[in-house]
């Protein structure tokens, strides 16, 4: 055996006495847990590589010279004795798979040593408080394997689940020697437990767990169901474990835990040797090194997690050194970047290497984290622990991460940034943590940006108290984002003012994107701050950690609540941005509970939208503390705006909001819900009206309008644009006199100046408007008025209402236009879209339109040309109640007009008429596929006139007084005219000219100036079952039936009297 105690990168081995006593012994030892109750003792002369037969359930054959074949029946297995295996020499343990077998020397102070072959089914353990030595030549061979130098309870062992390893004997150390190759099986555990564990050798443990531990107590999970890995506890007098070999884990885990007291050692967990956990197929897997609170962590070795995501990498200790050979890589060959931890007080990078820690891969990432309270630099030193420019160079990451991101395990009081440039090693985010307040100014949580140029890719900083920026100083992102989180425990307890802080002139804040801060308050009281977003074109966020409220211009909130966070307007004139969002877009992330505007300008600093958002409240806080947006007074300019409010959005007296580019768009009650704020409503308080001006649109959103001040002026796009009214939630809307959940009334009307009032909105899914009620509406100074009620909705006119043009759009499935009385005038345009129509008023306008598939003409008041107009082009029915229209009805859609009479013969008794009195053609049908069924027509020209149109039905009617021909056609094919009643035609009683395939069927006409029917040039017509009484009045040739010039006539069983 040879033991070689070297001084290695400087550092001195403290632990040579203890190797040299613990290498004067040559006795190995193997222990076993069992699953079974009963276990057999051997006498402890016994030896595992002698012929001497073993006890209980163990059995042992060495037939073979130097091979003993040990068998273990009926489950786990635990033996007393001599566990030397001499060279040259093998042992092989079998018994069930995954049972264990025990074995303990308790020969006194004589060390347990194994220098030839172990082979095991079986997890083996092996207890042997002198220590145990791992000879030149050994190979190890097992299913999982314990070696300690602790106690370790027989019972524990036979019940299976932890083992609680203690009382380590100082005296005890574990080697594995040169030469020595030890496998577990695939997910096996190869644990070494021990005040003093070094390994030169090769340890396999494919996808596995290899744990090298030295404390008061360590806990093992023998059975591998990962719910404890290794946990250690309590500090030793001295420990010291070394890497000088390989550990091969491939996908696994590899913890190795040291705690000693702090005067005893230096560095007690050292790796210059590798460590692996690297797959080329999987994930790769977790390496840890922990050298408690008060021990150091040297690696001048390999670390290894790469994988196709890569994995975990741990060190920690009171300081960790990183010395020439250190490789510390997690990097991602196919997916992910994994994470690598280095945790200490004092980290020191001597290597010369160009790299010493790679995390390629995206989201690959550093952390570095404080292992006590207390402050970090980060570049030039100035306290704590100092995070040097250089360290960083050495560093391939996608992402850095300062402090750790949780608060609890924080540590870190304070951050100051000098000097610091990760744009080279760091593609992604840095991002900064000091979340840990132990009172006193340098440790109270803050961030602090000191000094100099500091640039970064992307970065994020929270704070626990401020975020500072010292005179002169640069922030610069050259990718990515620029945010900065003060306060961001939400406590006041933590620091002083937990706020975003310039304490000096000269700052300068410069992001390729966007900027974001967040705290309890804003302060830049310096002419000379930069802030820039993406060259003018990003956005800049301004969010409260806390719930208060939030001022800009020279408006006052309310510093009781969390305190106010104020922009003024000097330092929105220090921001160059394209977008200014105040107050998160995000309600539960809002917590701002008013928002005050006064004498606000964002024009110069904002080229494009600044949104509003004020979507918290406090319960029972009162008006101020409900989520409104209030613009209070003066002059308030942006290029864009929208407002977000959970409650109200108010605009006081005289107040002026202006857009000079873009939309204003104004959002009451964006919760859609009554129960916060109290009237969730867009307001015009105080004596006097306000202006709101758009170069652009303006919306108005809410569940009301209210609007009393005649002084008041709505402009947009100088009077060219669009006003639109919207509801939040479901409900009605009123117009004019009509009352409604919001009422825009004429008054409110009247103050509008735009080219189009759209009122409801137009997208289906957001419409919340159930109903539209419009009575004695003007809205004629109003080029186009939109009507959106789509949520399964109805949209009632009534009284007198003027409009220019108008658009009514209702569900295309439930929808229902009721004109219930009056007029609905428009001097060039009205265009219904619903499926039903119902008609007991005018429509007057020049175009009429519509979609409707169901019309209802309700009265003579209402006009049966109307009902034409709105229905749709095809398979629309337009119902004609009792009543006289007097009009002349043109029919140029394929539509089906039935009056009070459809289906009953025109000579059949029936009930109260449809009468029609023209003053020239009483249906003028123009269209293919009209059925014309069930009227009286009375007087005119000519009752019935199809020009030129197929598939017509003339059914059921009376034509009483035409001055000339009562139903006539001109070539128009496949035409029914049939049960029609006619008296006194001034010419023909039916007149056809043209066309084929003609049905004159069932008729009655009497008295006729001329012929009662007569058919000129047509083609397979059948004249059956007419009766003709008394024609030629008016001419000595009348005819009862006259055919000329046409082709299968058929004229059968029709009766004509007095005819000529």
């Amino acid at each position: 055996m040879r033991v070689n105690v070297k001084q290695k990168n400087g550092i001195r081995n403290t632990t040579q006495k203890k190797f040299e006593k613990f290498l004067m012994s040559t006795t190995a030892f193997v222990a076993g847990a069992l699953l079974v109750p009963s276990y057999a003792y051997a006498d402890p002369a016994n030896s595992w590589d002698y012929d001497v037969v073993l006890d209980g359930n163990v059995g042992k054959d060495t037939s073979v010279a130097g091979i003993t074949d040990i068998t273990v029946i009926g489950g786990n297995g635990f033996v007393e004795g001599n566990a030397d295996i001499y060279t040259g020499h093998t042992v092989n343990v079998m018994g069930d798979n995954g049972a264990t077998f025990a074995y303990r020397d308790n020969r006194a102070n004589i060390e347990s040593t194994l220098s030839g072959n172990l082979n095991s089914n079986m997890k083996i353990v092996i207890i042997d408080k002198d220590g145990l030595f791992f000879a030149d030549g050994a190979q190890i061979d097992v299913q999982s394997l314990i070696a300690t130098s602790a106690d370790v309870s027989v019972a524990d062992i036979m019940d299976g689940g932890d083992l609680v390893l203690e009382s380590l004997s100082s005296d005890g150390a574990i080697i594995i020697d040169e030469n020595v190759t030890i496998s577990v099986a695939e997910a096996g555990l190869a644990a070494f437990v021990s005040p003093f564990v070094t390994n030169s050798g090769v340890i396999n443990a494919k996808m596995g767990r290899v744990v090298m531990a030295a404390g008061e107590t360590v806990t093992l999970d023998l059975y591998g169901d990962g719910l404890v890995e290794v946990a250690v506890s309590g500090a030793l007098a001295d420990a010291l474990i070394e890497n000088e070999g390989q550990i091969l884990a491939e996908g696994g885990l590899v913890q190795i835990t040291a705690l000693a007291a702090k005067s005893t050692v230096d560095n007690i967990v050292n790796n210059s040797g590798i460590i692996t956990v690297a797959s080329v197929t999987q994930v790769g897997g977790k390496i840890v090194l922990f050298g408690g609170s008060q021990g150091s962590v040297s690696v001048a070795g390999i670390l290894d997690a790469t994988g196709t995501v890569g994995g975990d990498i741990e060190v920690r200790g009171e300081r960790i050194t990183i010395l020439d050979g250190a490789d510390i890589a997690a990097s991602g060959t196919a997916g992910n970047g994994g994470k690598v931890t280095l945790q200490a007080d004092d980290i020191d990078v001597t290597t010369s290497a160009a790299t010493f820690v790679n995390v390629s891969g995206t989201d690959g990432t550093v952390q570095i984290e404080r292992l006590t309270d207390g402050r970090v630099s980060f570049g030039e030193f100035s306290g704590g622990l100092h995070i040097t420019q250089s360290d960083v160079d050495k560093m391939v990451a996608d992402r850095l991460v300062v402090g750790n991101a949780v608060s609890a395990d924080n540590h870190v009081t304070e951050i100051n940034v000098r000097n610091m440039d990760t744009t080279v090693s760091i593609a992604g985010l840095v991002q900064l943590n000091s979340l840990t307040d132990i009172g006193g100014h340098q440790n109270e949580g803050d961030i602090e940006f000191d000094k100099g140029t500091n640039r970064f890719n992307a970065l994020e900083v929270n704070a626990a108290d401020d975020v500072n920026f010292r005179a002169n100083v640069i922030v610069e992102s050259l990718v990515g984002d620029l945010v900065f989180n003060a306060d961001s425990d939400g406590d006041a307890s933590t620091g002083d003012t937990n706020m975003v802080e310039f304490l000096g002139d000269g700052a300068t804040i410069n992001s390729a994107g966007n900027i974001v801060f967040s705290g309890r308050d804003y302060a830049d009281g310096y002419g000379a701050t930069s802030i820039n977003a993406n060259s003018g074109t990003g956005s800049v966020t301004f969010l409260r950690s806390v719930d208060g409220t939030i001022s800009l211009g020279n408006a006052t909130g309310d510093t009781q609540v969390g305190l106010d966070m104020q922009i003024d307007q000097a330092e929105m004139d220090n921001i160059a941005a394209g977008t200014l969002v105040v107050g998160n877009a995000s309600a539960a992330d809002n917590n701002v509970v008013e928002l005050n505007v006064a004498n606000f300008d964002t024009t110069g600093s904002i080229s494009g939208l600044v949104q509003l958002n004020s979507l918290s409240r406090i319960d029972g806080g009162g008006h101020k503390k409900e989520g409104d947006v209030e613009f209070d007074q003066g002059t308030n300019s942006f290029n864009a705006l929208e407002v977000n409010a959970e409650d109200d959005v108010i605009f006081r007296t005289n107040v002026t909001v202006e857009s000079l580019v873009g939309d204003l768009v104004f959002n009451a009650d964006v919760d859609a819900d009554a129960s916060t704020g109290d009237t969730n409503i867009i307001e015009f308080l105080g004596s006097g009206g306000g202006t709101i001006r758009s170069a652009g649109d303006i919306t108005f959103s809410g569940m009301d309008y209210v609007d009393v001040h005649d002084t008041t002026v709505v402009i947009a796009n100088s009077g060219t644009g669009s006003v639109n009214f919207k509801r939040s939630s479901n409900g009605t809307i009123g117009l004019g006199d009509a009352a409604g959940g919001m009422q825009i009334d004429q008054g409110e009307l009247d103050n509008i100046a735009a080219g189009t009032l759209n009122v409801g909105n137009p997208v289906a899914v957001d419409s919340n408007t159930t109903d539209i009620y419009v009575s004695n509406a003007d809205i004629s100074h109003i080029n186009n008025a939109n009507l959106y009620a789509l949520a399964a909705s109805t949209v009632n006119f009534s009284g007198v209402n003027n409009f220019v043009n108008l658009n009514v759009n209702t569900s295309p499935v439930t929808g229902i236009i009721n004109v219930l009385n009056g007029f609905v005038n428009a001097t060039n345009s009205i265009h219904f879209n619903s499926p039903l129509v119902n008609l007991n008023g005018d429509l007057d306008a020049p175009s009429i339109t519509g979609t409707a598939i169901t019309v209802n003409v309700q009265s003579d008041d209402a006009q049966i040309q109307d009902g034409v107009d709105v229905a749709a082009y095809t398979g629309a029915t337009v119902n004609v109640a009792a009543g006289t229209y007097a009009e002349d009805v043109n029919v140029y859609k394929e539509v089906t007009l039935l009056g009070a009479n459809a289906g009953t013969p025109g000579s059949d008794a029936r009930v109260a008429e449809s009468i029609v009195t023209p003053t020239f053609t009483g249906f003028n049908i123009t269209a293919d596929n009209v059925i014309l069924d069930g009227f009286k027509i009375r007087n005119g020209i000519t009752g019935v006139d199809v020009d030129a149109s197929d598939n017509v039905s003339i059914l059921n009617n009376i034509i009483v007084g035409s001055g000339r021909n009562s139903i006539q056609s001109s070539d128009s094919s496949h035409l029914d005219i049939i049960n029609n009643k006619i008296r006194h035609a001034g010419w023909d009683g039916i007149k056809v000219n043209g066309g084929h395939a003609v049905s004159i069927i069932g008729n009655h006409v009497y008295k006729t100036g001329d012929d009662g029917i007569d058919v000129d040039g047509s083609r397979y017509v059948d004249i059956r079952h007419n009766r003709i009484n008394t024609t030629g009045l008016d001419s000595r040739d009348g005819n009862g039936i006259e055919v000329s010039d046409s082709f299968a006539a058929d004229i059968i069983d029709n009766r004509i009297s007095h005819a000529g």
